[in-house]
């Protein structure tokens, strides 16, 4: 996932094991990819540990990921995504039921510093348009990190955990922001509507990318074809990639991993 200034990597076990913000280039908050879940990660996956992912895409020509999980108690659908072009560095997470009743396990662990940093997390409260709602604050050094949802994690030692169970047309909805120690933290972001704005940014996208782009030795069975998806997709993974900040591209969203110099 990207919103053009960072990216995020989900692994097939409903765990976002890599995130630097606000930046491609910053530290990462999560960084079990390199080590273990001690290292930060966001989990969200059914508490059965049978459950399998019978689907797992990216919805029509976006950056948006959807997840289906089927437990023995039913089915649930996770989506995943990260708002482009809000100016905020955010990560919004719904669970929904499919059917029957499944039970979700979160497991939040927030390591900045590459995971060598352990923040101090409070919890409060804060008034919205809908009335007060609970809100988990990290805080380290310049970095702040707010995370607010329906039913959020409890302290545990050094992690955040939780379980939470969703019927068929229930769901969950949770956010992660970044910010500034020093500022106020953002207002919460309406799910739906960054939802759909995110869908429409990266399918108008897809549709204005010059044809050419889609010819391979000028065939037009390749522009109208199967491998025009091919094209497409590449070509958006790269566009996820592109640093509006620094006007460039990063080859791998986790060219933010430090470097260790042989001495």
């Amino acid at each position: 996932m990207s919103d053009l200034s960072t990216g995020a990597l989900v692994s097939r076990h409903g765990s976002i094991d890599w995130l630097c913000f606000p930046r491609f280039d910053s530290e990462s908050v999560f960084a079990s990819l390199l080590g273990t879940e001690e290292h930060g990660r966001w989990l969200l996956a059914p508490a059965d540990a049978d459950a399998r992912v019978v689907s797992r895409r990216y919805l029509e020509s976006t950056f948006v990921l959807e997840t289906i999980w089927e437990a023995g108690s039913g089915q649930i659908r996770v989506i995943d995504f990260m708002p482009v072009g809000r100016g905020l560095s955010s990560l919004l997470r719904r669970v929904s039921g499919i059917g029957g009743r499944v039970r979700v396990r979160q497991e939040l662990r927030i390591r900045p510093r590459y995971g060598a940093a352990l923040p101090w997390v409070s919890r409060g409260r804060e008034n919205t348009s809908a009335g007060s709602e609970e809100v988990l604050l990290a805080i380290a050094g310049p970095d702040a990190w707010a995370m607010r949802g329906g039913n959020l994690p409890e302290a545990e030692g050094d992690r955040h955990i939780g379980e939470f169970a969703v019927s068929a047309d229930e769901h969950l909805d949770f956010e992660l922001t970044w910010f500034q120690s020093y500022r106020n933290a953002p207002s919460r972001l309406d799910f739906n509507r960054n939802l759909q704005e995110t869908a429409d940014y990266w399918a108008e996208w897809g549709r204005t990318l010059p044809l050419r782009w889609c010819l391979w030795r000028f065939s037009p069975t390749i522009a109208a074809g199967p491998a025009r998806s091919d094209k497409l997709r590449n070509r958006r993974h790269r566009r996820g990639t592109h640093d509006l900040t620094a006007g460039g591209f990063r080859r791998f969203p986790q060219l933010g991993l430090p470097i260790l110099l042989a001495s």
